[in-house]
């Protein structure tokens, strides 16, 4: 008998960990974003909204896609953004934008 009740509380509680997993939101998109200097930003490309490697990893996958890098930004300057919470301008909130990530 303890035998069986160690087996079925071992089944019960596998199952419990999987249904977590498979009850989470299916339909919402996964957010990309992504951060840096000119290669990420698409320099040297003809329309680097829409054909850096960002945009195509973002589209090939799904994601909803952010690209907040820019040309000559080095570390310093990302670290910067992230402690201040805002990227170049008030209009991004960096902090939001990566943990949506």
């Amino acid at each position: 008998m303890k035998r069986f009740l160690s087996v079925l509380l071992a089944a019960l509680l596998c199952a419990l960990c999987v249904l977590p997993a498979s009850a989470a939101e299916p339909d919402r998109r996964l957010n990309y974003l992504l951060l840096g200097d000119s290669i990420a930003a698409g320099f040297g490309i003809d329309n680097p909204r829409e054909a850096c490697y960002g945009r195509i990893v973002a589209d090939t996958n799904g994601y909803v896609y952010h690209n907040l890098a820019r040309t000559a930004t080095d570390s310093y300057e990302l670290i910067e953004y992230m402690s201040e919470g805002s990227f170049y301008d008030t209009y991004y909130d960096i902090r939001g934008l990566i943990a949506d990530a």
